[in-house]
């Protein structure tokens, strides 16, 4: 395939993704609006915005350099662990400051928090959340590296239709729960680890079961320094 060819091939998938996220995202957003109710919603909101804000004042910013770097590791056939290694831990030490800026705030202006129904167990149950997002900057940037887009979108999509189809069954059981909700969204992030996993490990081009997903997504979160088996990634 041209260079030419590969790259109209690329923009179609990301254009599709993009357009396929932003349908699955209204569906979303109107499904948990009906389901939490505005004050509800509202409280996700400021959650996603609190520490959405925090990690933005922390962040390195490290995908960009980190997949212009594996692109000059590999033409020098050199290993990339050590690489991915510092990736991953700067990511870790952001994230954990990020949270604990917003536990700082949430102590600081308890009052606010508590009026807008933010309360401790929320915050906490967010930032579980929060922090299992961290090696995600530096999986995707391996997928990049590789010019595996089709695979990227396929990550993002499945996580997006997870969230979507807990919303539906929570929705037809009429169970509106804030932490419910919370612990849907972290199992939709789950199952977008798990596919960037399967790609990495190489085992198979569609993963075989949910639980092969869901396990593969934890133990990228728990040990996500070893978990990969490419000779390419070991020093």
């Amino acid at each position: 395939m041209s260079d030419r060819r590969k790259f109209s091939k690329d923009l179609g998938i990301l254009f599709s993704e993009k357009t396929l996220s932003i349908a699955l995202g209204l569906c979303t957003t109107f499904i948990a609006y009906r389901l939490l109710s505005p004050e509800g919603y509202g409280v996700i909101g400021v959650l996603e915005a609190t520490f959405s804000l925090s990690t933005s004042i922390v962040a390195f910013r490290t995908t960009e350099s980190l997949t212009r770097c594996l692109i000059e590791f590999r033409k020098k056939e050199l290993a990339v662990s050590s690489l991915i290694k510092v990736s991953l831990t700067i990511d870790l030490a952001t994230q954990c400051v990020s949270v604990v800026l917003v536990a700082v705030a949430a102590y600081a202006a308890s009052g606010y928090f508590t009026r807008l129904g933010v309360t401790p167990d929320l915050i906490f149950m967010a930032g579980i959340g929060s922090l299992l997002a961290f090696p995600q900057n530096t999986y995707m940037s391996l997928i990049r590296e590789k010019r595996a887009f089709h695979y990227l979108a396929m990550a993002s999509l499945t996580s997006k239709v997870a969230l979507l189809i807990g919303l539906v069954i929570l929705y037809a059981f009429g169970i509106a729960s804030i932490w419910v909700y919370l612990a849907i969204m972290i199992v939709s992030q789950l199952c977008h680890f798990g596919f960037i996993v399967h790609y990495i490990r190489q085992y198979q081009s569609t993963p075989h079961s949910i639980y092969n997903v869901l396990a593969d997504g934890l133990r990228a979160f728990t040990n996500p320094f070893r978990f990969w088996k490419d000779e390419t990634y070991i020093d």
